[in-house]
């Protein structure tokens, strides 16, 4: 299965890069302040959030995990929320919530899928793009 994990190369090509997550942790989109700008102090509008570790990574890529599916997938991203505070832990979850977790994981395959594996990628605002060396394309979100 093709997802994004947090990784630490090409850290350092922007001057506010940031890694605080562990090398491979899958990562899922931040929660993002009102009236941020891209580059901003809390660079939540150019990061993602890792699954295990809750904190940011200004770079990630794209990864295959043999073994996982869907199923798999979508239960450690629910495990993260609840374990986040963002979804209880002993209650099934809302209606609102399961739309909105199926959307999220759907976008994030989506974003994996358009990509070769290894690609390094950054989030800019609403725009995922590849950061390698050679240049960026830049593919909408």
């Amino acid at each position: 299965m093709r997802v994004l994990i947090a990784t630490k190369e090409t850290q350092g090509q922007r001057a506010n890069d940031f890694s605080w997550t562990d090398e491979g942790e899958l990562v899922m989109f931040p929660f993002e302040c009102d009236g941020e700008s891209v580059d901003g102090r809390c660079g939540c509008r150019r990061s993602m959030v890792g699954f295990v570790t809750n904190t940011g990574t200004t770079t990630f890529k794209v990864a295959d995990l043999p073994g996982h599916n869907r199923g798999t997938y979508t239960g450690l991203y629910i495990a993260s929320m609840r374990e986040a505070g963002w979804f209880p832990k002993d209650h099934p979850l809302s209606q609102e919530n399961v739309v909105r977790v199926t959307g999220e994981i759907e976008e994030l395959l989506s974003i994996a899928s358009r990509y070769p594996i290894g690609s390094i990628l950054e989030k800019r605002g609403s725009v995922v793009q590849e950061r390698n060396a050679g240049g960026r394309r830049e593919k909408k979100t």
